[in-house]
């Protein structure tokens, strides 16, 4: 991250996933997973963000290529506790709003947006069979466009109008919660200001309701990236950040090339992806809430999932070696496969399971507290993991494989039947206001949807990337001290 340039302090703290070793000179945790080895000096850094924080206008260039390192690997997360959001920062804002077909929605939008304060608000009408009737003024600009350019291409001809140095795309079914939408915007920027962060978005949640549609988003909504703030990066906790309602700089924004107008599916994500490759900061900030209305129909509810599965072949082909249908540890997958055989196998895959336990013990000799506890730990830890992350895929992206394994017999129907029974796990700890056999076969009809768009699209372009499997070892997992070091 830069310099804060608002307040001119940014404290770090610690992520809740991370643990440190008792004599402090190894972080553990982050996303993906990663064990550090720090030097003298860099613990020293860990030790002030520990205390009383890093006084960003005093750091050096090199506290500040470590704090970047360690905000971007997950380990530590900004946190200004003066922050209740500037009202000066709207002037700085120019709001674009694609919309189609939804002519109330924008309209209610617009009464709840801080217009007056804001530099500019474009509303750009995809080429809605009935024009949008709005009335421009000062503040209101409205461009209508003859045919549909899809909402990529409507955010970039919006952007394009304005000058201001931060762009605030807002779809138009947007509703901001709690404080108001000028409170929201005012901490998006605030943030992004003080953080220095090129691009940031709020959480965004499914409307809450009594329908059954909408209990079930209440804690698997498709645009929720959760409770936990963070760094957004492929092959992360958090991936991707959707552009329901995304703040981006505009000279980043320009400099990527902003929304490409041939992408009818997965845009945001190209966006974002497309400007942390550059090297820009993307954030999500969960602390700043929207929500937005789940489907109106099952139908339409069931083919934005097929759509999104159809959209992950796209990216796979944009953005090589950013989307696999999972990354996991080659031992987890042994280990798994020899205990659905069964029998005699079973204890084969403990003495596998022993043996990675025991292959890993020398690699955190020297970097950990107590490396045989440690390596207990990750290897039994990873197992379980990996069991639900095979339960999942099987599920979403191999569901071919599950749908021939319930009906198969031996260690394939074991499987097919596993990834099902995983759901009801996943029920149990989630704990929604459904009952577990309508969860189930919502979640499992979610899943399939998705599943079926991907491996329609992964066919028709011939594509099978999104399909793969990206195989970790353990030096996936150890930063060695030449990395670390500034």
């Amino acid at each position: 991250m830069n310099p804060s340039t608002v307040m001119g302090v940014t404290l770090f703290r610690l992520d809740p996933s991370v643990r440190r070793s008792m004599d402090g000179r190894t972080l553990m945790g982050g996303s993906p997973f990663r064990i550090v080895v720090l030097t003298s000096s860099e613990r020293d850094v860990v030790d002030g963000i520990v205390g009383q924080g890093i006084d960003d206008s005093a750091a050096s260039a090199g506290e500040f290529s470590f704090d970047d390192r360690l905000y971007r690997w997950g380990f530590v997360q900004p946190e200004s506790p003066t922050l209740p959001g500037d009202e000066r920062v709207l002037s700085a804002i120019d709001v674009v709003i694609p919309t189609r077909n939804r002519p109330r929605s924008v309209r209610r939008l617009l009464a709840r947006l801080p217009t007056e304060h804001l530099a500019s608000v474009t509303v750009v009408d995809d080429g809605s069979e009935q024009p949008t009737e709005l009335i421009a003024n000062e503040q209101v600009r409205v461009i209508r466009c003859s045919a549909s350019f899809g909402p990529g291409g409507a955010r970039h001809i919006g952007a394009g109008e304005g000058t201001a140095r931060y762009l605030l795309f807002i779809d138009d079914d947007i509703s901001v919660d709690g404080h108001g939408a000028e409170d929201a915007v005012s901490r998006l920027a605030t943030f992004a200001e003080t953080w220095g962060v090129q691009v940031i978005a709020p959480r965004i949640r499914s409307q809450a309701g009594s329908t059954i549609a909408e209990r079930f988003e209440a804690v698997r909504g498709a645009f929720d990236r959760g409770a936990a703030p963070g760094a957004v990066s492929p092959g992360t906790r958090i991936p991707f950040v959707p552009s329901g309602m995304l703040l981006v700089r505009r000279d980043a924004y320009e400099a990527s090339g902003g929304f490409r107008p041939d992408m009818n599916r997965g845009e945001d994500v190209d966006l974002v992806w497309r400007m942390h490759n550059a090297g820009d900061t993307v954030r999500y900030e969960p602390s700043v809430t929207v929500t937005h209305p789940v489907g109106r129909s099952w139908r339409e509810w069931l083919m934005r999932r097929h759509g999104y599965g159809r959209s992950t072949v796209d990216l796979g082909i944009e953005h090589p070696g950013s989307v696999e249908a999972i990354s996991i540890s080659p031992w987890s997958v042994a280990v798994w496969a020899l205990m659905l055989v069964g029998g005699p196998l079973r204890i084969a895959a403990l003495a596998l399971w022993a043996g990675s336990v025991v292959l890993l013990v020398p690699e955190l000799r020297g970097r950990v507290d107590e490396p045989v506890k440690e390596a207990l730990v990750l290897a039994g830890g990873g197992t379980l993991f990996a069991g639900d992350a095979l339960a999942a895929t099987m599920r979403r992206s191999w569901w071919p494989l599950m749908l021939f394994g319930v009906v198969g017999v031996g260690s394939l129907r074991r499987a097919g039947l596993g990834a099902l029974v995983s759901l009801v796990l996943e029920w149990r700890r989630s704990r929604p206001e459904i009952d577990p056999f309508r969860w189930c076969a919502i979640a499992l009809a979610d899943e399939l949807a998705y599943g079926s768009g991907l491996w329609c699209n992964a066919l028709q372009r011939r594509s099978f990337g999104a399909l793969r499997v990206r195989w970790q070892s353990i030096e996936d997992l150890i930063v060695p001290k030449t990395e670390s070091q500034w």
